[in-house]
């Protein structure tokens, strides 16, 4: 058996808290070991690695998250308050975009936006696979989004940049030189419509994977004297190896370079909106409506759609019927997103014959494991039985039986027959 160099994985759990230490149970039974991290409580480094970490159990159930640690910093300085609508500018592949799903918890919601058709369905399939029902995608060139001025208070620019800093992780001591004029531009104009849409005390992240001065603090200081917004210092994290600002007056931006770090380059800046904040309160319970159970649109009854489902594992919002797929809507997104503004929320799975065939993976919907009708997984073999196309022998008469690892839901099984067996077809 060959290890991996491991010497710079990491993930990130996408799980309830109280889920942690099931989906650790899962990760160890199939060789990996891995430490905390010092950057987030959610993430963990990778200390042995027998197989490739996304072929793992964990990484198929969307329990996990493959993330350098150092792309975990934009969401936490960002920091948006609970309950809050988000917005990631450039938010493909999703990995940080969901984690700002997490972080706001079940009240707020993520916008995932990314203008490339395929980028934007494949960023939406990784955000279903990881059950972040809170995370919307659309797909708009970030520097024509069509928000009204002043229509958020936290907003993620991940900008497209040269890569200097990844390119250095592997060419060390080499000048690597490139036309980056048209990145320049385009991060100009992305900060123009982050500013233009940004409300009063609302705070833009920005952030960069490369180590050129121009795309970085040369950017920053455009956004201070031409976009009227002010550079709120960040606080160092510690453990990680930071170097100094490329301009001796701009204090509070943040570098963190290859040569001095195994952890990859990063750039960051938080960029504020002189003002105190206009926008209302997006928060749920303070507006009253009901949290245990989403709203249904019309013509459509989710006591038809069986028992076994556990809606009520949904965040606030609206399940909807779209040509024959079932979609939720969470709250938040529906009440402040403009009427005209295109957009979609997780695929729950699709509706014939006034039967929900649930997407397997969709385990938010799974009920608590009981013995007579789910399938209780104790070894990896369960689960490499199942997953390899065999079947099981069941006395169930339901058509579909929760898969779970212990107690901890991973997804749905087909029952046929008398056997039931895992499928992606839904």
């Amino acid at each position: 058996m060959i290890e991996t160099d491991i010497s710079t994985r990491s993930f990130r759990l996408v799980c309830a808290p109280s889920e942690i230490p099931a989906v650790e149970s899962l990760l160890y039974a199939e060789g990996f070991e891995f430490v905390a991290s010092g950057i987030s409580e959610w993430a963990r480094r990778l200390t042995k690695e027998p197989k490739p970490l996304g072929s793992s159990y964990a990484a198929f159930f969307g329990l996990i998250y493959i993330q350098e640690e150092l792309s975990l910093l934009p969401p936490l300085y960002l920091n948006p308050a609970p309950g809050s609508l988000v917005l990631d500018m450039c938010a493909s592949p999703g990995g940080k975009v969901g984690f700002l799903a997490q972080l706001l918890a079940s009240g707020g919601a993520a916008v995932a936006n990314e203008p490339v058709t395929k980028r934007c369905y494949l960023m939406r399939d990784n955000l279903e696979r990881l059950n972040l029902m809170n995370a919307v995608t659309s797909r708009y060139p970030g520097e024509r989004l069509p928000f009204l001025p002043e229509s958020f208070s936290s907003i993620l620019l991940d900008a497209p940049c040269s890569g200097w800093g990844t390119v250095c992780k592997y060419l060390e001591g080499e000048e690597v030189q490139e036309d980056v004029k048209h990145l320049l531009n385009t991060q100009r104009r992305l900060l123009q419509k982050a500013a233009e849409i940004l409300a009063p005390g609302g705070r833009i992240l920005y952030s960069t994977c490369t180590a050129n001065f121009r795309e970085n603090e040369e950017q920053m200081r455009y956004a201070a004297d031409n976009l009227g917004l002010n550079i709120k210092p960040l606080q160092e994290i510690p453990g990680l190896k930071y170097e100094a600002p490329q301009d001796d007056d701009m204090h509070g931006v943040l570098r963190i370079r290859s040569s001095q770090s195994d952890r990859g380059y990063f750039f960051l800046a938080c960029l504020e909106k002189p003002g105190q904040g206009s926008l209302e309160d997006h928060s749920l319970q303070e507006q009253g409506l009901e949290q245990n159970r989403p709203r249904v649109g019309k013509g459509l009854n989710l006591n038809t759609l069986e028992e076994m489902f556990c809606w009520e594992n949904l965040p606030p919002g609206k399940v909807e019927l779209f040509q024959k797929r079932l979609v939720f809507l969470p709250e938040v997104a529906r009440q402040v997103l403009p009427d005209d503004y295109y957009w979609w929320g997780a695929t729950l799975g699709r509706v014939h014959k006034n039967k929900f065939h649930p997407n397997p993976r969709m385990r938010v919907l799974l009920p608590t494991a009981e013995e007579d009708v789910s399938i209780l997984a104790t070894r990896i073999a369960d689960l490499d039985r199942l997953l390899s196309g065999q079947s099981l022998n069941v006395s169930s008469r339901q058509r579909l039986m929760g898969l779970y690892w212990q107690d901890l839901p991973l997804g749905w099984l087909k029952v046929k027959g008398g056997r039931c067996l895992w499928s992606d077809r839904y």
